[in-house]
């Protein structure tokens, strides 16, 4: 009977850690919008939450958070259509703002003020993605970087110049046709966003690009920096707010998983179709002019979701889904703990018949 009584007090605790780390590796979903937002920094109603580093902490990693006076919230909104991924990224800015990029100094484009984005356009957690560099499964920089397996791109609010400015370090995303970015600081946040073209991310691995359809998944990295570290690499003095483990050595397989879905009616997705088009054609020769000067910047360097009906409804989702996340990990570890119960309640009666 003890012995009964052991087992059935470890896999009581046993059991909703299990149904949590199961829960945790799901992916996040990534709703299709009827409406293309306009890349502007201005937050639309086609975008919906998909991470907040406050509420959802652990989604994110945060790297030198015990530095005094830094301000390190961050917030991914996120939406796709037939065409695009849509990425909006609001940051604190710590005053003042400083972000800029003079490579004869050292002083890169990611020594300050900046968002760093990786995305490979297919399920990292693949055995081909894994790396022989540690033993997380990370790359060194020159061997991912001629494996042409993802994309990882940097963003500024350039401080000097009072203008955006963007650097690639994997695959040319600056020169994508429909590739489209913008960032600003203002009121005391860094807003950067993008519109990128599904189709058009490309790999060694994924030769079709990422197919922009229900059920498409792929990896996803966003790091925000909010100092400014000086020249050369100073990586160990940054404040980072990282969404997903993959800055770290590299590790492809800690990118964040991400899928696309939509819930659409026809009507709605026949409107998508529409505004999709609409957006691409009247932004065609600008996106051209910019892509040209990304992968010129790119060689120097050589380094909303499910359309929301209403302001109001993105508002909602920021308030309730960590609530909904709460529920779901309350009712995992009810569920788990009744079935170790029922099991032990039949091994006692099993037991008793047996000795009758």
């Amino acid at each position: 009977m003890k012995r009964i009584l052991v087992l059935f007090c470890v896999l009581a605790f046993l059991v909703p850690l299990l149904c949590i780390s199961t829960r945790a590796a799901e992916p996040i979903t990534i709703w299709k919008t009827a409406q293309a937002p306009k890349i502007d920094c201005v937050l639309e109603d086609s975008y919906q939450l998909i991470a907040d580093s406050q509420k959802n902490p652990s989604l994110f990693d945060i790297k030198n958070k015990q530095k005094q006076n830094v301000q390190h919230h961050v917030q991914i909104y996120a939406c796709w259509d037939k065409d695009y991924l849509y990425l909006y990224v609001k940051a604190s800015c710590n005053d003042p703002h400083i972000a800029y990029r003079d490579d004869a100094a050292m002083h890169w484009i990611f020594n300050a003020h900046y968002v760093m984005t990786a995305i490979l356009p297919d399920d990292p957690t693949k055995e081909i993605y894994k790396g022989t560099n540690d033993d997380q499964g990370g790359w060194d920089w020159s061997t991912l970087y001629n494996k042409n397996y993802l994309y990882e791109w940097t963003t500024i609010y350039d401080s000097k110049k009072n203008e955006r400015d963007r650097a690639d370090h994997f695959g040319a995303l600056g020169n994508k046709t429909g590739y489209d970015y913008q960032a600003k600081s203002e009121k005391g946040y860094d807003i950067y966003e993008e519109r990128i073209p599904l189709k058009q991310l490309s790999t060694s691995v994924v030769p079709a690009g990422l197919k922009p359809a229900v059920g498409s998944v792929f990896g996803l990295g966003v790091s925000v920096g909010f100092v400014d570290v000086g020249t050369d690499y100073k990586e160990e003095e940054q404040v980072n707010t990282n969404f997903s483990k993959y800055f770290d050595g590299k590790n492809l397989s800690a990118l964040t998983l991400c899928k696309l879905d939509s819930n659409l009616d026809e009507s709605e997705e026949s409107e998508a179709e529409e505004t999709s088009s609409a957006a691409s054609s009247q932004t065609s020769s600008v996106t051209s002019s910019a892509a040209s000067s990304a992968v010129s910047n790119a060689g120097e360097t050589s380094s909303k979701t499910e359309s929301s009906k209403s302001a109001a409804s993105v508002s909602e989702t920021e308030d309730i889904g960590d609530e909904s996340s709460d529920f779901d990990y309350w009712w995992l570890i009810i569920s788990g703990t009744a079935v170790v119960i029922a099991v032990v309640v039949i091994v006692l009666i099993v037991r008793k018949r047996r000795q009758a």
